[in-house]
């Protein structure tokens, strides 16, 4: 008899545990936070570290991120991408900044008013309409960049300034603040501006039709990613090593930007902590949904400029480690 007890509340505890357990797994995934990430470009560098940040943050914080990407900067592939995140019922966006665009506004207008917080990345946006913006100090680190050049070119050169897209907020504070950085030398003079689309072949090109055309040009300014490795390219196919004659210098240090500035194809570049952008808006977007606590309306990531003498104290590029499903629509 006491043997038939024993055993009925062993049994009845074995199912009391079952059932919590089920249950704590049913709330757990209820509590599961929905979040979209939405990349400029879809790729295993700086996006790809980026996405990744917000992937391994999140996992760690019970947020299920998923990654939206397009081949080539398009920007109505990112507002269908950010039109179709509003529409699936998400507890949080992650998304590149694009301005000058009314429709990306009244996007963000819409998506605030269903309650769905969107942190911008990479590039702002003036609105009142997101939770924040995360990325490096633009300005700042274009001062940065025109100083080194100056330095670099004894206070003369017939500088070529690059850019993907004139009016992109992120290259606009760059370009604003190596000008800054320049005012204060006469001979330092911009003979031209070069804006090369999201093709990295196009810029290739283009970069190569403005060398031959204006061989007084000595240095270089890139404000974006793209025309650095047009330049890097172009400088390699010629044979051509920075120096006396030109100068190098533009953004984003990855596999390429490395190698070209230890074989003398690129004088300096401004290294973004792209990982550290999608850790970050995890983060803050966990803080807001869980807790309510509101970040800074800017938060700036670490940047530093990369030359062949401190290349030391360069952070690892771990692409290799990027593991990110990109999806398409």
């Amino acid at each position: 008899m006491a043997a038939a007890v024993i055993a009925g509340v062993l049994t009845g505890l074995a199912e009391t545990s079952g059932s919590c357990q089920t249950e704590n797994a049913q709330n757990e995934m209820e509590n599961i936070k929905r979040v979209n990430f939405i990349a400029a470009i879809a790729n295993e560098g700086y996006w790809g570290r980026a996405a990744d940040g917000a992937i391994q943050t999140g996992s760690q914080k019970n947020m299920d991120v998923k990654c939206l990407g397009q081949t080539n900067l398009d920007s109505q592939e990112l507002l269908d991408n950010l039109e179709i995140s509003i529409n699936s019922d998400l507890d949080g966006i992650i998304s590149y900044g694009l301005n000058q665009s009314a429709e990306f506004q009244k996007l963000l207008e819409e998506a605030d008013e269903k309650d769905i917080p969107v942190v911008l990345i990479d590039s702002d946006v003036e609105t009142e309409h997101k939770l924040c913006y995360i990325g490096i100090d633009d300005y700042g680190t274009g001062w940065l960049a025109g100083k080194e050049m100056a330095e670099e070119c004894d206070g003369k050169a017939n500088i070529l300034m690059i850019v993907s897209d004139k009016n992109i907020t992120n290259q606009v504070e760059r370009l604003r603040g190596f000008h800054a950085a320049i005012r204060t030398y006469p001979d330092m003079k911009v003979a031209d501006m070069l804006e090369c689309g999201s093709s990295v072949l196009t810029a290739q090109k283009l970069v190569t039709k403005v060398m031959e055309e204006q061989p007084e040009i000595n240095a270089i300014f890139c404000a974006e990613g793209i025309g650095t490795g047009a330049c890097c390219y172009v400088m390699e196919k010629q044979n051509r090593k920075v120096g006396d004659s030109m100068h190098i210098i533009g953004y984003d240090y990855n596999g390429l930007t490395k190698r070209s500035i230890e074989e003398g194809y690129l004088s300096a570049c401004i290294q973004q902590g792209s990982r550290q952008m999608g850790e970050l808006a995890a983060q803050v977007l966990d803080k807001y949904l869980n807790e309510g606590i509101r970040p800074a309306k800017t938060i700036h990531t670490h940047a530093s400029l990369i030359r062949r003498d401190n290349m030391q104290k360069a952070e690892k590029i771990d692409s290799e480690n990027v593991k990110v499903e990109w999806n398409y629509y």
